[in-house]
């Protein structure tokens, strides 16, 4: 683990080369929907609205009904699926669309994928759910025909962090929301606008990527050494599978890092840099430095719920910050993605 010192010296001028390639055009950003939180309020007035709201992952889908009011957001009927690669998603959702139509109720979607309007246009970890969805031609609506708003699960995240946030912090306007699991996503709000963000096809300056590692870009369909490749939980595994031609998954890297092996040591500590690094770039190109009291950073996803690489993030997030800021991680939230869905049905 980093002393402060040497490391973060020189954690210091390869970050600065590393935050010169972040621009609104290499993260791919751009403006999702108005966010505005008092327009919130008008809507749902005084009484209470309730709305089905649906999280989509690559290991389960989940839905929950919601009871939202200005006060507090509540949450019942939970269900929860587990799955690989999306089997059984389209059952799951043609239930709850039936739901919805008995209860009358709109629904929210959260998903990890890349959409557009209602439309699943790629997932690179739900082929099953991709597949099966064309007979719809990729659209959600025709399967639940009451659907509202389907939503980047960093966008959900977003929205459900920023309630969150305000509940514990009534000054909180900006959040940064970034992921680090079966990819590196981010989306912010800002100046009640949501972006949404791919900061993980980044390149990575080589000295930050010691082991080499590539994937395949799914934009262009061209080998890289991208962020992602490098800092999300998938892509340590898939580096530690290429130097020790053993597979193993994120729990038992965690178990392996608790224990001292010095590789998973080195995975894990250059991706909280690189990690610490696009929170500041995000954060840097949408002038968010600027009001840190006003600002908070969500973290979610599986790397998150390791103890030491959380540390590690904060640690570097902290170096060369003339400010203490105010990180949270999803595991203290409720699921933001699933109230950020609901929340995204009422406003649209």
């Amino acid at each position: 683990m980093p002393e402060r010192g040497n490391r973060f010296d020189q954690f210091a001028v390869l970050e600065r080369e590393q935050l010169n390639l972040f621009t609104q055009e290499t993260m791919r950003a751009k403006p999702f929907m108005r966010f505005d939180t008092r327009l919130l309020r008008e809507r749902l007035g005084n009484g209470s609205h309730r709305v089905i709201a649906i999280d989509i992952g690559g290991s389960k889908i989940t839905s929950a009904t919601f009871a939202i009011n200005q006060n507090s957001s509540t949450y019942s009927d939970e269900v929860t699926r587990q799955s690989r690669n999306g089997e059984g998603y389209l059952n799951f959702l043609q239930e709850v669309g039936q739901k919805s139509d008995k209860q009358s109720m709109q629904v929210g979607i959260s998903v990890g994928a890349v959409i557009e309007g209602t439309k699943l246009i790629h997932t690179s970890h739900m082929p099953n759910l991709f597949r099966d969805l064309a007979q719809f031609d990729g659209d959600f609506s025709r399967v639940i025909p009451r659907l509202k708003k389907v939503v980047n699960d960093s966008v959900a995240g977003t929205i459900g962090s920023l309630m969150e946030a305000q509940r514990r912090y009534p000054d909180t306007k900006q959040i940064i929301y970034l992921t680090n699991g079966s990819g590196l996503g981010a989306a912010v709000l800002t100046e009640d606008m949501i972006w949404s963000m791919e900061p993980g096809h980044i390149e990575t300056l080589p000295e930050l990527n010691p082991y080499g590692a590539k994937t395949t870009c799914v934009f262009t369909n061209t080998e890289t050494s991208c962020l992602h490749a490098v800092t999300s939980g998938i892509g340590i595994e898939n580096i530690y599978l290429q130097q020790t031609q053993e597979k193993v998954d994120g729990e038992e890297l965690a178990r392996r890092l608790s224990s001292g092996d010095k590789l998973v040591e080195k995975l894990y500590e250059n991706s909280a840099m690189l990690t610490a690094t696009t929170i500041k770039g995000i954060a840097s190109v949408f002038g968010m430095l600027n009001s840190p009291s006003e600002t908070t950073i969500v973290c979610h996803g599986g790397t998150f719920n390791v103890d030491k690489f959380r540390d590690l993030v904060v640690q570097f997030l902290k170096a060369g910050l003339r400010f203490e800021p105010r990180v949270h991680f999803t595991k203290d939230f409720k699921n933001p993605c699933l109230e950020g869905a609901a929340l995204a049905a009422i406003i649209s």
